[in-house]
């Protein structure tokens, strides 16, 4: 019987072996091995980098609460994905290939995905976003690609969701990496998966995901960010060789300032948020208690839209800002509400109109005996 030593290397024989397999395809069909641990045994090390990358969470450093990664099994780090058919579709490999080459963006091919207590792989691993036999992706962009997943479903406020996740996509559609402001167009890679060269070669990298701000700028790299994002010269541009000493810290500055004007504004939401809370019960007995209900869990959801993006308003700053508009106002109205909702109690206790009465003659005498003080 014919043996088959390159089919080996990522698929399981069948009982009869690959012969009846060559023979009759559609009859037998060879189990598949997509552990990234394959992929791995010849893309990993000094200059295959691919797999070391990628398993960020074998690393001590780790914080499942605080990272994220695709070498993080869901199973493990989210318990609630073993229940869910549509988690399937993101956070296990065997769904994630069908999702993904179902090509529409909020599909999720929930009807062809496999039971959760069927999953084997719930990393997601090398041969979810590429064709194993050719290494090509499975979509036309890389963009597209990410879109798959990194998406909210299309989600919009209806006044009882407050929390929405996987908003990457709708965050960066349409921002100025999009619409022709930003000097080039970018896509997730340009960002998320940096170049370095070495020699005559250049290397992709990045398979972590992780922004390194300091390696997209770095004008010795084969990054797109080293175009434009650099420190400004007063004098004659310096050497070459000193263009390191500032341009590797330009992009840096850029992401950190821009970031800390949207969490500030995240802190100042979150004492509002509180504010809006007290009031909403102080009216949750009027007629206007359902109509700011909703305002404040469109709030709530506006400002889960900007959080889960998870890039504090890198993808896109204009948009970021007017999420938090929004819900800035909706929970100013529930503060209104409720302040208003106060005032009328008060109103109508009883002596609080005789008090408020006292305390008007009491001011008025205070005002009009100054004023004779200060004639004499």
């Amino acid at each position: 019987m014919r043996e088959s030593p390159e089919c080996e290397m990522c698929h399981e024989p069948p009982v009869e072996g690959f012969e009846i397999h060559i023979i009759t395809p559609s009859e037998t069909t060879p189990k598949s091995n997509i552990s990234a641990e394959l992929c791995g045994s010849c893309h990993s090390g000094q200059h295959e980098t691919t797999y070391n990358e990628w398993n960020e969470y074998s690393s001590d450093t780790f914080d499942p609460g605080t990272m994220a990664s695709h070498s993080e099994p869901s199973n493990i780090e989210e318990t609630e994905v073993i229940n869910s058919s549509s988690c399937v579709s993101c956070k296990s490999t065997e769904g994630a290939i069908l999702n993904i080459e179902d090509g529409e963006l909020y599909d999720l091919s929930e009807d062809s995905m496999p039971e959760p207590e069927d999953i084997n792989e719930w990393r997601i691993t090398c041969v979810a976003c590429h064709e194993p036999h050719s290494a090509e992706l499975r979509t036309t962009t890389s963009t597209e690609l990410c879109a798959s997943c990194h998406n909210s479903g299309g989600a919009e406020p209806d006044g009882n969701t407050t929390v929405i996740r996987y908003t990457q996509w709708e965050m960066y559609n349409g921002s100025i990496y999009t619409n022709d402001v930003h000097a080039v167009k970018l896509g997730c890679t340009d960002c998320h998966m940096a170049t370095m060269i070495e020699g005559n070669e250049t290397t992709v990298t990045g398979h972590s995901l992780d922004i390194q701000p300091a390696l997209l700028s770095d004008p010795n790299s084969g990054n797109i960010c080293k175009k434009c994002h650099v420190v400004g010269h007063d004098d004659d541009d310096p050497p070459d060789n000193e263009c390191d000493d500032c341009h590797d810290i330009a992009l840096s500055n850029i992401i950190a300032t821009d970031q800390e004007a949207i969490k500030e504004r995240l802190q100042d939401l979150e004492l509002i948020e509180g504010n809006a809370s007290d009031a909403l019960a102080l009216i949750d007995d009027n007629s206007s208690y359902q109509e700011q209900l909703e305002n404040y869990n469109n709030a709530l959801y506006h400002i889960s839209k900007v959080e889960s993006d998870g890039s504090f308003g890198i993808h896109n700053m204009e948009r970021a800002n007017d999420e938090l508009d929004t819900a800035e106002i909706l929970l100013n109205s529930v503060i209104e509400e409720g302040t208003r909702a106060s005032n009328k109690e008060r109103a109508a206790t009883p002596g609080f109109g005789v008090l408020l009465s006292f305390v008007a003659i009491t001011v008025t005498g205070l005002i009009f005996e100054n004023r004779n003080n200060g004639k004499k």
